[in-house]
């Protein structure tokens, strides 16, 4: 389980914030100049967005009613589906 405040999983969130702002600039760049970027890179940013979905799926998280942390892994999946 990861602790939802734990500085590991801070910068992984600090690294995936970066690696979306970095698709935001690339995206359009590549529709609108008809530019390729290289698959293998492409499918590296693609495993860190599938590694996230992952991630997520086994942090804590505080309750939004009660501010219990909830620290069950089929509650943080079920949490995380709705």
């Amino acid at each position: 389980m990861i602790i939802h405040d734990h500085d590991v999983k801070l910068a992984w969130n600090y690294f995936i914030i970066a690696l979306t702002m970095a698709t935001s600039f690339y995206v359009p760049f590549m529709i609108g100049f008809s530019y390729q970027l290289n698959p293998i890179l492409i499918g590296i940013v693609s495993f860190f967005y599938i590694a996230d979905v992952i991630v997520r799926m086994i942090t804590t998280y505080h309750h939004h009613d009660t501010g219990d942390l909830v620290e069950k892994r089929s509650e943080i999946t079920r949490h995380y589906l709705r």
